[in-house]
């Protein structure tokens, strides 16, 4: 392929081979963070419109409507009646680590456990000390908005780190996971628990708490700038300058008389 003086020759099958599978790696790595932003953008949209709207009665909804009432305030009947706590690792709250500290609550209507996010506790100490949770005794009945539960990025299974065999500490909420080792299984969404509720901890809810929309954007420019680089450089290392060819030489001899 010509362009002018310049020729570009494709290359063997290897080296293509290589530059085809990153370039192609890298657009997915792009393309992933541009719709992780998407979606996160369409989570603080639904955080933002649903919290003046009619709080429907929990026992009345079906698995089929989480997605759709996605951070609604429902209103919730049973008890908690199970006494393992979990803590979600690294959260944060006003510039301080802690955990946010879940546990099961059979709520009237449904049979699988809701996991009910009871709010942030501090960091105390060293993370070899957990803060203490105490869990509501008897039948509550509370509002909360309901958070659908994302599977991990990662398919390999969360780490789990269990204490004294009732408390669970994990970097992330992994439905799977809890309810393998719990024996029980869990619906979807998990519930945070509204700050007018007359227990839980601190309780400043947030639609996400990892990486805001704007950086998954940014990490997407970053990823389609590689793939662009890595195609530019493949075209300059397989493109040559060739000379004019036919072009005339003068002879060497002299001219004689």
């Amino acid at each position: 392929m010509r362009f002018g003086s310049y020729r570009f020759r494709f290359p063997s099958l290897w080296p293509a081979l290589l530059a085809f599978v990153t370039l192609v790696l890298l657009l997915q790595l792009g393309s992933w963070q541009w719709h992780r932003a998407a979606e996160k953008e369409a989570m603080l949209a639904d955080f933002s419109r649903r919290g003046g709207e009619v709080t429907p009665v929990f026992s009345a909804v079906r698995p089929a409507q989480f997605d759709a009432l996605r951070f609604a305030t429902v209103d919730i009947v049973g008890r908690f009646d199970r006494p393992e706590v979990i803590y979600l690792d690294n959260r944060s709250h006003a510039g301080q680590l802690g955990y946010h500290a879940l546990a099961v609550f059979h709520a009237d209507g449904h049979e699988p456990g809701l996991l009910v996010n009871l709010g942030w506790l501090p960091l105390i100490g060293g993370r070899e000390t957990l803060p203490t949770v105490s869990l509501p005794t008897g039948e509550q009945h509370f509002l909360a908005r309901l958070k659908p539960i994302s599977d991990p990025v990662l398919a390999l299974g969360t780490a789990l780190d269990v204490r004294d065999g009732k408390r669970l500490v994990m970097p992330v909420l992994d439905r799977k996971v809890l309810s393998d080792w719990l024996g029980v299984p869990l619906l979807e969404v998990e519930a945070l628990v509204d700050p007018s509720a007359s227990f839980g901890y601190t309780r400043v809810w947030q639609a996400h708490y990892d990486i805001p929309p704007v950086k998954h954007r940014a990490y997407a420019f970053q990823w389609f700038a590689l793939a662009f680089a890595v195609l530019v450089i493949f075209v300059m290392v397989n493109t040559r300058r060739e000379s004019d060819r036919g072009a005339s030489t003068k002879p060497t001899g002299e001219d004689h008389d």
